[in-house]
Protein backbone atom coordinates (compact mmCIF):
# COMPACT_ATOMS: atom_id res chain seq x y z
CA UNK A 1 0.00 0.00 0.00
CA UNK A 2 1.13 3.79 -0.76
CA UNK A 3 -0.51 6.77 1.32
CA UNK A 4 -0.14 10.38 1.36
CA UNK A 5 -0.20 12.15 4.65
CA UNK A 6 -0.74 15.84 4.91
CA UNK A 7 -0.29 17.09 7.93
CA UNK A 8 0.89 20.22 9.75
CA UNK A 9 4.69 20.62 10.69
CA UNK A 10 7.17 17.71 10.22
CA UNK A 11 9.92 18.82 13.11
CA UNK A 12 11.30 16.58 15.93
CA UNK A 13 12.25 19.07 17.72
CA UNK A 14 9.23 21.21 17.70
CA UNK A 15 7.23 21.73 20.72
CA UNK A 16 3.95 21.04 19.66
CA UNK A 17 4.07 19.05 16.95
CA UNK A 18 7.28 16.52 17.53
CA UNK A 19 5.08 14.05 18.64
CA UNK A 20 3.86 14.34 14.32
CA UNK A 21 7.31 12.27 14.37
CA UNK A 22 5.72 8.94 15.76
CA UNK A 23 2.94 9.19 13.99
CA UNK A 24 4.69 9.20 10.60
CA UNK A 25 7.50 6.85 11.33
CA UNK A 26 4.41 4.04 12.68
CA UNK A 27 2.57 4.62 9.62
CA UNK A 28 5.15 4.17 7.40
CA UNK A 29 6.07 0.41 9.08
CA UNK A 30 2.72 -0.42 7.37
CA UNK A 31 3.16 0.90 4.27
CA UNK A 32 5.22 0.63 0.73
CA UNK A 33 5.72 4.00 0.63
CA UNK A 34 4.48 7.21 2.42
CA UNK A 35 4.55 10.75 1.00
CA UNK A 36 4.68 13.41 3.78
CA UNK A 37 3.61 17.17 2.93
CA UNK A 38 4.04 19.31 5.64
CA UNK A 39 2.89 23.05 5.67
CA UNK A 40 6.23 23.70 7.60
CA UNK A 41 9.33 21.11 7.87
CA UNK A 42 12.31 21.15 10.07
CA UNK A 43 14.64 18.30 11.76
CA UNK A 44 13.37 15.00 11.07
CA UNK A 45 15.06 11.50 10.86
CA UNK A 46 12.26 9.38 9.22
CA UNK A 47 12.87 6.13 7.47
CA UNK A 48 13.99 5.39 3.82
CA UNK A 49 10.75 4.56 2.45
CA UNK A 50 9.01 8.19 3.58
CA UNK A 51 9.38 11.11 1.18
CA UNK A 52 8.90 14.77 2.83
CA UNK A 53 8.00 17.95 1.23
CA UNK A 54 6.80 21.56 2.51
CA UNK A 55 4.52 23.93 1.40
CA UNK A 56 6.96 26.42 2.93
CA UNK A 57 5.18 28.33 5.40
CA UNK A 58 8.66 28.27 7.47
CA UNK A 59 10.05 30.28 4.74
CA UNK A 60 7.05 32.84 5.25
CA UNK A 61 5.68 31.51 1.72
CA UNK A 62 2.18 33.37 1.49
CA UNK A 63 -1.47 30.60 1.45
CA UNK A 64 -1.30 30.50 -2.43
CA UNK A 65 2.58 29.48 -2.38
CA UNK A 66 1.31 27.15 0.22
CA UNK A 67 -1.92 26.03 -2.25
CA UNK A 68 0.93 25.87 -5.30
CA UNK A 69 3.41 23.66 -3.21
CA UNK A 70 0.49 21.43 -2.14
CA UNK A 71 -1.57 20.62 -5.73
CA UNK A 72 2.73 20.00 -7.12
CA UNK A 73 2.39 17.15 -4.76
CA UNK A 74 -0.64 15.75 -4.79
CA UNK A 75 -2.46 16.61 -7.95
CA UNK A 76 0.10 13.61 -9.84
CA UNK A 77 0.16 12.20 -6.89
CA UNK A 78 -3.98 11.25 -7.05
CA UNK A 79 -4.67 12.13 -10.84
CA UNK A 80 -2.29 9.15 -11.72
CA UNK A 81 -2.99 7.26 -8.68
CA UNK A 82 0.21 6.62 -7.73
CA UNK A 83 -1.59 6.29 -3.96
CA UNK A 84 -3.87 4.42 -2.51
CA UNK A 85 -5.08 6.91 -0.23
CA UNK A 86 -4.45 9.61 2.34
CA UNK A 87 -4.27 10.51 5.48
CA UNK A 88 -4.54 13.84 6.57
CA UNK A 89 -4.04 15.22 10.27
CA UNK A 90 -6.39 17.55 11.74
CA UNK A 91 -6.95 19.83 8.98
CA UNK A 92 -9.98 19.55 7.20
CA UNK A 93 -9.45 22.44 4.75
CA UNK A 94 -7.45 19.98 3.31
CA UNK A 95 -9.48 17.36 2.08
CA UNK A 96 -11.88 20.46 -0.24
CA UNK A 97 -8.10 21.93 -1.52
CA UNK A 98 -7.59 17.42 -3.20
CA UNK A 99 -11.38 17.62 -4.06
CA UNK A 100 -10.16 15.52 -6.87
CA UNK A 101 -9.10 12.38 -4.92
CA UNK A 102 -12.89 11.69 -4.80
CA UNK A 103 -12.85 11.79 -8.80
CA UNK A 104 -9.97 8.88 -8.66
CA UNK A 105 -12.12 7.44 -5.96
CA UNK A 106 -8.78 7.70 -3.67
CA UNK A 107 -9.81 7.37 0.03
CA UNK A 108 -9.42 9.98 1.97
CA UNK A 109 -9.31 9.63 6.05
CA UNK A 110 -9.34 12.60 8.37
CA UNK A 111 -8.10 12.63 11.99
CA UNK A 112 -9.92 15.46 13.59
CA UNK A 113 -10.07 15.67 17.60
CA UNK A 114 -11.56 18.21 19.79
CA UNK A 115 -13.81 18.71 22.40
CA UNK A 116 -15.81 21.42 20.56
CA UNK A 117 -15.21 22.52 16.87
CA UNK A 118 -17.66 25.23 14.61
CA UNK A 119 -20.27 23.68 12.82
CA UNK A 120 -18.70 24.54 9.29
CA UNK A 121 -16.81 21.10 10.25
CA UNK A 122 -19.74 19.15 8.83
CA UNK A 123 -19.43 21.12 5.31
CA UNK A 124 -16.03 19.41 4.76
CA UNK A 125 -17.67 15.82 5.44
CA UNK A 126 -18.32 15.17 2.03
CA UNK A 127 -14.40 15.14 0.81
CA UNK A 128 -13.37 12.66 3.83
CA UNK A 129 -13.98 8.93 2.92
CA UNK A 130 -14.16 8.07 6.91
CA UNK A 131 -13.55 10.55 9.62
CA UNK A 132 -11.15 9.16 13.04
CA UNK A 133 -11.09 10.60 16.29
CA UNK A 134 -10.53 9.96 19.73
CA UNK A 135 -13.10 9.19 21.08
CA UNK A 136 -16.70 9.91 20.12
CA UNK A 137 -16.75 12.78 22.34
CA UNK A 138 -13.71 14.31 20.13
CA UNK A 139 -15.66 14.80 17.25
CA UNK A 140 -19.01 15.91 18.34
CA UNK A 141 -20.69 15.82 15.16
CA UNK A 142 -23.27 13.44 14.53
CA UNK A 143 -21.84 11.03 11.29
CA UNK A 144 -22.08 7.41 10.58
CA UNK A 145 -18.29 8.48 8.99
CA UNK A 146 -16.77 9.04 12.41
CA UNK A 147 -14.34 5.62 14.09
CA UNK A 148 -12.76 6.61 17.43
CA UNK A 149 -9.30 4.90 16.95
CA UNK A 150 -7.54 6.59 20.19
CA UNK A 151 -5.08 9.86 20.90
CA UNK A 152 -2.04 7.77 18.90
CA UNK A 153 0.96 8.25 21.86
CA UNK A 154 3.98 7.01 21.28
CA UNK A 155 4.20 4.66 24.33
CA UNK A 156 7.74 3.24 23.67
CA UNK A 157 9.47 6.62 24.25
CA UNK A 158 7.00 7.91 27.15
CA UNK A 159 8.16 4.88 29.70
CA UNK A 160 8.80 5.13 33.11
CA UNK A 161 12.42 5.52 33.85
CA UNK A 162 15.28 4.49 36.49
CA UNK A 163 15.71 8.57 37.77
CA UNK A 164 14.33 8.82 41.17
CA UNK A 165 11.52 11.40 40.61
CA UNK A 166 11.40 14.94 42.99
CA UNK A 167 8.82 13.80 45.66
CA UNK A 168 7.08 17.14 45.58
CA UNK A 169 7.04 18.95 42.53
CA UNK A 170 4.36 18.73 40.51
CA UNK A 171 4.60 19.63 36.75
CA UNK A 172 2.22 21.14 34.10
CA UNK A 173 2.91 20.99 29.83
CA UNK A 174 0.83 23.15 27.17
CA UNK A 175 0.42 26.67 25.61
CA UNK A 176 0.30 29.54 27.99
CA UNK A 177 -3.68 30.78 27.08
CA UNK A 178 -6.49 31.22 29.18
CA UNK A 179 -7.91 27.45 28.22
CA UNK A 180 -4.96 25.64 29.78
CA UNK A 181 -6.45 27.48 33.76
CA UNK A 182 -2.55 27.89 34.91
CA UNK A 183 -4.30 30.46 36.79
CA UNK A 184 -6.25 28.45 38.74
CA UNK A 185 -3.37 25.84 39.10
CA UNK A 186 -0.99 28.92 40.57
CA UNK A 187 -4.33 29.68 42.93
CA UNK A 188 -4.26 26.08 44.20
CA UNK A 189 -0.33 26.27 45.03
CA UNK A 190 -1.24 29.41 46.95
CA UNK A 191 -3.55 27.69 48.97
CA UNK A 192 -1.44 24.78 49.61
CA UNK A 193 1.86 26.74 50.36
CA UNK A 194 0.19 29.16 52.42
CA UNK A 195 2.42 28.80 55.62
CA UNK A 196 3.35 25.54 54.73
CA UNK A 197 7.01 24.13 56.20
CA UNK A 198 6.74 21.55 53.35
CA UNK A 199 5.90 23.30 50.19
CA UNK A 200 4.74 21.73 47.34
CA UNK A 201 6.82 22.97 43.78
CA UNK A 202 5.23 23.71 40.54
CA UNK A 203 6.72 24.00 37.20
CA UNK A 204 4.78 24.90 34.00
CA UNK A 205 6.39 24.51 30.27
CA UNK A 206 4.56 26.20 27.94
CA UNK A 207 5.17 28.90 25.23
CA UNK A 208 2.85 32.25 24.39
CA UNK A 209 2.13 32.55 21.00
CA UNK A 210 -0.52 35.15 20.24
CA UNK A 211 -0.19 38.77 21.75
CA UNK A 212 -3.60 37.70 24.31
CA UNK A 213 -0.79 34.54 25.06
CA UNK A 214 1.92 36.99 26.36
CA UNK A 215 -0.34 39.40 28.16
CA UNK A 216 -1.64 36.23 30.47
CA UNK A 217 2.26 35.46 30.45
CA UNK A 218 2.73 38.38 32.16
CA UNK A 219 -0.68 38.04 34.50
CA UNK A 220 1.01 34.96 35.68
CA UNK A 221 4.31 36.33 36.71
CA UNK A 222 2.17 38.86 38.46
CA UNK A 223 0.30 36.14 40.35
CA UNK A 224 3.01 33.73 41.26
CA UNK A 225 4.37 37.47 43.37
CA UNK A 226 1.33 38.69 44.84
CA UNK A 227 0.86 34.94 46.02
CA UNK A 228 4.67 34.71 47.50
CA UNK A 229 5.15 31.61 45.07
CA UNK A 230 8.30 32.91 43.81
CA UNK A 231 9.96 30.09 45.17
CA UNK A 232 7.66 27.45 44.47
CA UNK A 233 6.04 28.15 41.13
CA UNK A 234 8.25 28.75 38.06
CA UNK A 235 7.12 29.44 34.27
CA UNK A 236 9.78 27.24 32.80
CA UNK A 237 9.23 28.53 29.19
CA UNK A 238 8.99 25.92 25.80
CA UNK A 239 10.08 22.25 26.02
CA UNK A 240 11.20 20.14 22.86
CA UNK A 241 8.92 17.48 22.67
CA UNK A 242 12.10 14.87 22.69
CA UNK A 243 12.60 16.52 26.42
CA UNK A 244 9.05 15.35 27.42
CA UNK A 245 9.92 12.19 28.92
CA UNK A 246 12.57 13.15 30.98
CA UNK A 247 10.47 16.13 32.47
CA UNK A 248 7.75 13.77 33.06
CA UNK A 249 9.79 11.59 35.03
CA UNK A 250 11.26 13.97 37.37
CA UNK A 251 7.62 14.99 38.88
CA UNK A 252 5.60 13.10 41.29
CA UNK A 253 2.20 14.55 39.77
CA UNK A 254 1.05 15.85 36.39
CA UNK A 255 -1.65 18.63 36.82
CA UNK A 256 -3.92 19.72 33.88
CA UNK A 257 -6.19 22.45 35.16
CA UNK A 258 -8.20 22.90 31.60
CA UNK A 259 -11.01 25.18 32.13
CA UNK A 260 -12.74 24.81 28.01
CA UNK A 261 -13.79 21.79 25.72
CA UNK A 262 -10.93 20.28 24.94
CA UNK A 263 -10.29 16.83 23.38
CA UNK A 264 -7.80 14.13 25.54
CA UNK A 265 -5.09 16.78 26.35
CA UNK A 266 -2.18 15.00 24.77
CA UNK A 267 0.45 15.77 27.72
CA UNK A 268 -1.76 14.21 30.20
CA UNK A 269 -1.93 10.78 28.18
CA UNK A 270 1.90 11.08 28.04
CA UNK A 271 1.89 11.16 31.65
CA UNK A 272 0.20 8.72 32.00
CA UNK A 273 2.18 6.47 30.09
CA UNK A 274 4.83 7.56 32.02
CA UNK A 275 3.33 6.07 34.89
CA UNK A 276 3.00 9.61 36.44
CA UNK A 277 0.03 9.94 38.57
CA UNK A 278 -2.36 12.49 37.03
CA UNK A 279 -5.12 14.87 38.30
CA UNK A 280 -7.31 16.40 35.44
CA UNK A 281 -10.08 18.73 34.76
CA UNK A 282 -10.91 17.72 31.90
CA UNK A 283 -14.43 15.77 32.00
CA UNK A 284 -13.36 13.90 28.98
CA UNK A 285 -10.70 12.11 31.64
CA UNK A 286 -13.26 10.56 33.41
CA UNK A 287 -13.70 7.43 31.86
CA UNK A 288 -10.15 6.70 31.62
CA UNK A 289 -9.23 7.49 35.36
CA UNK A 290 -12.01 4.74 36.41
CA UNK A 291 -12.03 3.98 40.34
CA UNK A 292 -9.22 6.60 40.74
CA UNK A 293 -12.19 9.21 39.41
CA UNK A 294 -12.91 10.99 42.55
CA UNK A 295 -8.95 11.51 43.26
CA UNK A 296 -7.67 12.59 39.58
CA UNK A 297 -10.53 14.26 38.40
CA UNK A 298 -11.81 17.68 39.35
CA UNK A 299 -13.96 20.30 38.02
CA UNK A 300 -12.68 23.66 36.32
CA UNK A 301 -11.97 26.78 37.81
CA UNK A 302 -11.86 25.63 41.52
CA UNK A 303 -8.72 26.33 42.97
CA UNK A 304 -9.77 25.34 46.26
CA UNK A 305 -11.30 21.82 45.18
CA UNK A 306 -7.61 21.47 43.42
CA UNK A 307 -6.39 22.38 46.43
CA UNK A 308 -7.21 19.58 48.04
CA UNK A 309 -7.16 16.86 45.65
CA UNK A 310 -3.51 17.64 45.63
CA UNK A 311 -3.34 17.32 49.05
CA UNK A 312 -5.03 14.56 49.29
CA UNK A 313 -2.93 12.95 46.72
CA UNK A 314 0.69 13.75 48.12
CA UNK A 315 -0.65 11.92 51.18
CA UNK A 316 -0.54 8.33 49.58
CA UNK A 317 2.44 6.17 50.01
CA UNK A 318 4.90 5.48 47.50
CA UNK A 319 3.05 2.04 46.76
CA UNK A 320 0.16 3.31 46.28
CA UNK A 321 1.31 6.47 44.12
CA UNK A 322 2.73 3.67 41.90
CA UNK A 323 -0.11 1.43 41.64
CA UNK A 324 -2.06 4.63 40.21
CA UNK A 325 0.91 5.09 38.07
CA UNK A 326 0.73 1.57 36.53
CA UNK A 327 -2.88 1.80 35.92
CA UNK A 328 -2.61 4.97 33.79
CA UNK A 329 -0.11 3.34 31.31
CA UNK A 330 -2.15 0.35 31.10
CA UNK A 331 -5.03 2.31 29.61
CA UNK A 332 -2.82 4.26 27.23
CA UNK A 333 -1.25 1.32 26.00
CA UNK A 334 -4.36 -0.57 25.47
CA UNK A 335 -6.40 1.99 23.74
CA UNK A 336 -4.07 5.50 22.93
CA UNK A 337 -0.75 3.66 21.42
CA UNK A 338 0.20 5.09 18.04
CA UNK A 339 1.03 1.47 16.42
CA UNK A 340 -2.37 0.60 17.78
CA UNK A 341 -4.00 3.32 15.87
CA UNK A 342 -2.04 3.17 12.76
CA UNK A 343 -3.26 -0.08 12.35
CA UNK A 344 -6.61 0.94 12.84
CA UNK A 345 -6.30 3.66 10.41
CA UNK A 346 -4.79 0.78 8.22
CA UNK A 347 -7.36 -1.27 8.40
CA UNK A 348 -9.94 1.33 7.40
CA UNK A 349 -8.14 2.25 4.40
CA UNK A 350 -8.60 -1.98 3.28
CA UNK A 351 -12.00 -1.61 4.03
CA UNK A 352 -12.26 0.92 1.44
CA UNK A 353 -9.95 -0.85 -1.38
CA UNK A 354 -12.00 -3.51 -1.11
CA UNK A 355 -15.43 -1.93 -1.18
CA UNK A 356 -13.62 -0.16 -4.57
CA UNK A 357 -12.50 -3.37 -6.06
CA UNK A 358 -16.35 -4.78 -5.87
Amino acid sequence: MRLAMIITKVDSADSVYGSNIAWIRSLAQRVEHLTVIGMSVGDFQLPNNVSVFSMAKEKGASKLIRFLNLQRVMLPLLLLRKVDGVFIHQGQIWGLLIFYAKVRRIPVILFKAHGSMPPTVKHYLPFFTAITTTTDDTFPIDTDKKIAVGQGIDTGKFVKLSSPAEPRLIVSAGRISKVKGYEVLIEALGILNKGNNDPIYLKIYGEAYSNNDLSLLVKLKRKISDLNLAHTVSLEGVIANDRMPEMLNSAALYVNASTGPSALDKSVLEAMACELPVISCNPKFRPLFKDYDSLLYCPPNEAHLLAEKIEKFFTLSVTERNQIGNDLRSVVVADHDVNRLMDRVIEIFKIFQLRKAR
